[in-house]
């Protein structure tokens, strides 16, 4: 999974044991078993007083925190380990401030003058002319 420079240094930084994993597993080289990882989330929500969602709630945020910020749903399909787009969409959760980005963008659309029939003339002689 990329990292923010930021983050890649704070998790450097944070590591006890170093290695390629934010919480090894403590008796082998890989990473901790996925009961062992929930208990630490649900720990860590418990100090910090927030309700614990769970490991997966933490992967819908990061796609869509990755769709908020501009990344592309291929990207992001590719980053998540999906076999299709279709997967990916189920962890697109659009904001309401991009529900109504979407929706100014359209209604400015429909705002706009109507093409003429001169109009489509026009066009269609500059595609045939490049």
């Amino acid at each position: 999974m990329p990292l923010t420079l930021r983050l890649a240094e704070a998790l450097k930084a944070a590591s006890k044991l170093g290695g390629d994993w934010v919480y090894p597993a403590a008796r082998s080289a890989g990473p901790c078993p996925y009961n062992t990882l929930l208990l630490r989330l649900r720990r860590v929500c418990h100090e910090a007083g927030v309700e614990s969602l769970g490991c997966h709630a933490l992967r819908h945020t990061y796609a869509t925190e990755q769709l908020r910020s501009g990344v592309d749903p291929r990207t992001l399909q590719d980053r998540l380990g999906h076999s299709s787009l279709t997967i990916t969409a189920v962890y697109l959760h659009a904001s309401g401030a991009s529900e109504r980005r979407g929706m100014d963008a359209f209604e400015a659309r429909l705002q706009a003058p109507a093409a003429t029939v001169a109009d489509l003339a026009q066009a269609r002689k500059r595609r045939a002319g490049s």
